[in-house]
């Protein structure tokens, strides 16, 4: 039942939509700060061996 009322604010939760935007956008950016930063202490490895 629970998991059925966390998808229902997901999918039909008008007033959640500006709260998991914000949520979203910030889990995507985090995404990406890791991505950059594995890419980048990749390649100072690779450099500095």
């Amino acid at each position: 039942m629970e998991q059925q009322s966390i998808l229902e604010k997901i999918f039909l939760g008008k007033k959640y939509k500006k709260a998991l935007t914000i949520l979203y956008t910030s889990l995507f950016f985090i995404f990406c700060f890791y991505l950059l930063g594995e890419i980048l202490g990749k390649t100072l490895f690779y450099i500095s061996h």
